[in-house]
């Protein structure tokens, strides 16, 4: 429709205003009025409002008619070429999504769905095509076996092309969710095993000149949890039950404080990091004891919990993590607050202590590690001055320069 508007604004307004009626005797009066043109015009019914105005008695003699049948000629014809463009493009697209399916690569061939889903002008009718249908189904069927051979990097890709070719309906968007909460746990706790997953799928697809440079890890878990302990987690807690904008109780919090940890314990490679996750029997036990108190929740039973039952529950959940699996208590505590404050609004978070040094440099304008003052000018982060003697001015950054990246 934008389109149509725009041609409407430039046939009413840019300098081709429509012209008025000379009268003509009553017999032969055909041409449609001024007012009647310009509903043409606002309704987007350019051909029709070029045949209206090509049928006006004076269309070969004012000027102004003349100008406004050249861009009507110029609009239709423009639009011509776009139609045919787009016709070719979606063609193309459902062309390369047949040879891609027929091919095996359920991957390539679903970016080919995706782009035709965003040419075509009846996107739905996409979605319905037996084609798409069965690809969708095929692609389906091997995310969730890729699930089950935790080949959570293959899940991930599949259930993400799913998620943006049905993207209004959000159908696959839990689906999604669930396989990326593994990935962060690999990222985080076993990095190795991450990028083991992403070098045998680009093995596997002739990509390898597609992959990221192996760099040494900057931060690893204990790093990134040092400092933490289970009084961050009560505290993070109580402040959100309590004070937050929109709070609504402890039940929603330690609900979704639960859900990381089961993450934790179904996701099996953790084992190499986490000895105590080895144990069938003690998994188990400590899986049955977070379902228990997660059913809990879920069934609103829980729904007037007291900050000292709320307390009580997640002193609950340590000792039976203490009792089975053992996990660290900072990690126990950092998953249960990330899952807490999950539940919140999207602007709500928790800094951790490895975020200090960063949130420092963001307030006071500060990188204190290589010497250099900065701020923000025409939304860009601009050196204000090196320090003397840094490796900011040894390296020769000077006021003005622009921190791109870092």
């Amino acid at each position: 429709m934008t389109h149509r508007r725009t041609a409407a604004a430039l046939c009413l307004t840019l300098g081709f205003t429509l012209p008025a009626a000379t009268p003509p005797p009553a017999v032969a009066q055909t041409a449609a009025p001024p007012a009647a043109l310009e509903d043409l015009a606002a309704d987007g019914r350019f051909g029709d409002l070029l045949d209206a105005v090509r049928a006006r008695p004076d269309a070969d003699a004012d000027d102004p008619t003349r100008a406004l049948i050249r861009q009507l000629e110029r609009f239709q014809s423009n639009e011509a070429r776009r139609t045919a463009r787009r016709t070719a493009a979606y063609d193309r697209a459902v062309a390369e999504m047949t040879q891609e399916k027929e091919a095996g690569n359920l991957e390539d061939a679903l970016v080919a769905a995706i782009e035709a889903h965003s040419i075509a002008e009846a996107p739905l009718l996409v979605l319905r095509d037996p084609d798409v249908v069965d690809l969708v189904a095929r692609t389906e069927i091997a995310a969730k076996q890729a699930e089950l051979d935790e080949d959570w990097v293959e899940a991930a890709v599949l259930f993400g092309r799913l998620n943006l070719l049905f993207e209004e309906d959000k159908r696959y968007r839990g689906d999604l969710k669930r396989v990326n909460a593994h990935l962060r746990v690999l990222a985080l706790y076993t990095p190795d095993v991450l990028r083991g997953l992403q070098r045998a799928r680009a093995e596997r697809l002739g990509r390898e000149d597609q992959l990221p440079e192996d760099r040494p890890d900057d931060e690893t878990w204990e790093v990134r949890l040092g400092g933490i302990d289970a009084e961050m987690l009560r505290e993070s807690v109580r402040t959100a039950a309590e004070r937050h904008i929109d709070h609504e109780g402890y039940a929603q919090l330690l609900a979704g404080a639960v859900e990381p940890l089961l993450v934790l314990l179904d996701t099996p490679a953790l084992a190499q990091t986490f000895p105590g996750l080895k144990n069938p029997t003690q998994r188990d036990a400590f899986r049955g004891e977070l379902l228990r108190l997660k059913g809990e929740l879920d069934a609103g039973e829980a729904a007037g919990l007291t900050r000292f039952r709320a307390m009580s529950r997640i002193d609950e959940v340590l000792a039976h993590n203490r009792r089975t699996v053992a996990l660290p208590e900072s990690v126990v505590a950092y998953e249960m607050t990330e899952g807490a404050m999950g539940t919140l609004d999207d602007f709500s978070s928790m800094y951790w202590p490895e975020d200090v040094d960063f949130l420092s440099r963001s307030t006071q304008g500060s990188f204190t590690g290589i010497g250099v003052q900065i701020a923000r000018r025409d939304q860009q982060l601009t050196v204000v001055s090196p320090l003397n003697g840094t490796p900011a001015q040894r390296a020769g950054l000077k006021a003005g320069d622009v921190i791109a990246t870092v």
